[in-house]
This record gives structure tokens, C-alpha cells and sequence, in this order.
């Protein structure tokens, strides 16, 4: 997801692992992906409980790939509620899974929500969902960003 991002042209990437082995991988692949494109410094790779990383208070995209479940996922949204409470702006949380407590929990935040559909041939190949959820438009902020 890290590569993806970086090749649409997001000008800060940051991936957040928690398993040792998972985080090296993820940073050998960064490293790869900077000396064959030349593209260095756009991606950062964090090794760290999500619970405890810091959302930038700027514009973001947020992707979950069915990451995590019950009081981590509290804990994580609700930091992203927070975040956005001190600082509104646009904020888009992806989530790509089949956890239905997570769902439940994203949904709970009232965010506006889109779900985007299979192709009926795909649907019997995967089970995931895909979500998106936006923040709430907040005052004085242009509609466009």
C-alpha cells in the first residue's frame, strides 16, 4: 500500500506495522523502491503500536486493511476523532476487510460512508468489504480539499 501510494503521487506516506518481522520487510521494500525510482524520503516506515502513533494534523488518507479489532481499534479511532476535533479537515479512512466489529466501530463515528461494490463475478472470490468514510464537512473549509 506504501508503493501504491507513493506511485498516486501522495507527497508524505507513513506505514504503520507492529510486528518486528513485518515492519523489516516493509522497509526493505521502501528502501528498494527509493534506489530504483529515485524517490527518497516520501515514505516512512514506522515500528510501533497504532494505539500510540500521533495523526498529523493535516489532510490525510488513512487505510485499513482490516488491521485490528476491538479495544485497539477503539483506541486507534478514537484518536483519529480526536485528532480531527483539534484540528478539523478532510480525513479519509479506507477500510478494506471482513471484520464486522471493526465496521461496526467505523460506523459508529457517523462519518459519511460509501461502500464500494464487486463486480457480481468478483463476489464470490472474496468476502472482503471495502469502505470509505470521510469526515464531516467542518465551517470555513472550501469544499474541494
Amino acid at each position: 500500500v506504501l508503493l501504491l501510494a507513493c506511485d498516486c503521487g501522495f507527497r508524505k506516506i507513513i506505514g504503520v506495522e507492529f510486528a518486528p518481522e513485518l515492519h523489516e520487510i516493509s522497509t526493505r521494500n521502501v528502501a528498494s523502491w527509493e534506489r530504483d525510482y529515485r524517490q527518497a524520503g516520501r515514505m516512512e516506515t514506522l515500528c510501533m503500536d497504532a494505539t500510540e502513533f500521533a495523526i498529523p494534523p493535516v489532510p490525510e488518507v488513512l487505510f485499513f486493511h482490516s488491521p485490528f479489532t476491538g479495544r485497539v481499534m477503539e483506541r486507534v479511532l478514537g484518536n483519529v476523532l480526536t485528532s480531527f476535533a483539534a484540528h478539523p479537515r478532510k480525513i479519509m479512512l479506507v477500510f478494506y476487510g471482513n471484520n464486522s466489529q471493526s465496521i461496526d466501530l467505523l460506523k459508529a463515528m457517523k462519518w459519511p460512508c460509501r461502500e464500494l461494490a464487486l463486480r457480481a463475478d468478483w463476489s464470490r472470490f472474496t468476502r472482503f468489504r471495502s469502505l470509505i468514510f470521510t469526515s464531516p464537512d467542518t465551517p470555513g473549509m472550501p469544499a474541494h480539499v
